[in-house]
């Protein structure tokens, strides 16, 4: 019974060439893989070997496992890593369950092995009952789906080169060479949900299909196509309209839903839950300013926008400019100021401003702005409010917070990227504070 690589080729696992270390526990998942992958070695001039990790769980069955899978390399001439750890101390040490902190030990064991030697792969054993039970583990959880599309078929230098194969075509291959493996006995233990399924669940619906298995692997490669393009439409939305800490909130409502959802999940950093995405989509939808915290991302709608990222947690401390000169960070600026003599220079920026001393009243100070802040802009002929400035510019919360106010006594000076005020406009060969603002 030759293998059929299709489905390995669909996904460009083994290359001619391929350097491939297998997962090998010793029960008749990987040794059925070991010895599929050994028949494709010389048509493909692949360079096999073998990783064991022994989780120490089991008392004398893990050290059976570890022997047997010892032997069995010996037999078939690979070469073979091992490594023994010491799992329930990991578990407690950094408060993981023994499943969770299995896993974590094992594939950085596998990974720093695949590192170490060369290799360029590490294939593991999951197959379509696998999948199929991942389907119904997150299907009971309320998975959307990327959940319901279960184990990728590649991940990283991780390939499962079986994931197609129902357990009935493992066993069946194993009896007829009469090739030896071990039971783990945990896998019995119908304590582990995944146990549950496989012993209750699974013998139900492959009696209303025995072909179940292999039908649910299908499905869950094709659920990951569609999210997958799905997220495609969503990076290229992203690319094209995410601007500096946000994007505009109409157009992400005016996507079709899928690919909304999947771009905020992107934006966020994180999943989603059904509620949250609804929720921030809806504010999409508001005139007043909103915000949700999500998994320590504050989302806002803002001047029509919706705003990721956390606000300042404080305000820009006050800083007094004293002396003949000096620096301080306040905000989003580095600002330096120095005592000098006007020579007419024009500053079209507006992120230098050249003061006359003697128009000033009091102590300089960069602060933030306060309520009722207002300026008279120089060649302006007006006066107007920060908050009217503001809302001209359609600057967002995250930046009126960012942005320092230069003031004294008399109340507002000058402000980054908008003006000074012209009471302290200088002639030539006026004594002035210049200070500059450097984003």
């Amino acid at each position: 019974m030759t293998m059929n690589t299709e489905f390995i080729d669909r996904y460009g696992m083994l290359p001619p060439g391929t350097r491939v270390l297998v997962a090998l526990s010793g029960g008749k998942d990987s040794v059925y893989l070991l010895h599929r992958l050994l028949e494709l070695a010389q048509p493909r001039d692949l360079i096999i070997g073998a990783a064991h990790f022994n989780h120490m769980l089991r008392g004398a069955e893990s050290q059976r496992d570890t022997e047997f899978v010892a032997e069995l390399c010996r037999k078939l001439g690979v070469p073979l890593f091992e490594q023994r750890g010491m799992v329930k101390e990991y578990a407690l040490e950094h408060r993981k369950g023994i499943e969770e902190a299995s896993r974590e030990l094992r594939y950085a064991f596998l990974e720093g092995v695949r590192a170490d030697q060369g290799y360029h792969v590490i294939a593991t054993a999951h197959h379509a009952n696998d999948q199929a039970e991942t389907m119904l583990l997150n299907l009971a959880r309320g998975a959307g789906t990327k959940g319901l599309a279960g184990i990728p078929p590649v991940r990283g230098n991780i390939i499962r080169p079986i994931l197609n194969i129902p357990d009935a075509e493992i066993k069946r291959y194993l009896s007829e060479r009469e090739i030896r493996h071990v039971e783990d006995s945990s896998n019995q233990d119908d304590g582990y949900r995944r146990n549950r399924i496989r012993h209750q669940v699974i013998p139900v619906l492959e009696e209303l299909n025995p072909r179940f298995a292999s039908h649910a692997a299908a499905a869950a490669l094709s659920l990951r196509e569609d999210d997958e393009f799905l997220e495609t439409m969503a990076r290229e939305f992203l690319e094209a309209h995410y601007q500096e800490d946000g994007v505009l909130a109409a157009e992400l409502s005016a996507l079709p839903k899928p690919v909304a959802v999947r771009a905020l999940r992107l934006l966020c950093g994180s999943a989603l839950s059904r509620q949250q995405t609804e929720s921030i989509l809806w504010m999409c939808t508001q005139t007043q300013r909103r915000s949700l915290n999500i998994y320590g991302t504050e989302v806002r709608y803002d001047q029509g926008r919706l705003i990721f990222g956390p606000l300042p947690k404080q305000a820009i401390s006050q800083v007094r400019c004293t002396g003949e000169r000096g620096t301080c960070t306040a905000g989003a600026y580095h600002i330096s100021w120095e005592i000098g003599r006007y020579s007419g220079e024009i500053h079209n920026s507006f992120n230098t401003f050249c003061l006359k001393r003697e128009k000033i009243k009091g102590t300089v100070r960069i602060a933030e702005k306060r309520d009722g802040d207002r300026i008279r802009l120089a060649g302006r002929n007006c006066t107007k409010t920060l908050k009217a400035l503001f809302q001209e510019r359609k600057l967002t919360q995250y930046q009126r917070k960012m942005l320092p106010v230069v003031r004294d006594d008399a109340g507002v000076l000058a402000i980054p990227g908008f003006g000074m005020d012209e009471r302290c406009l200088p002639e030539i060969g006026d004594e002035v504070m210049r200070i500059s603002c450097e984003e």
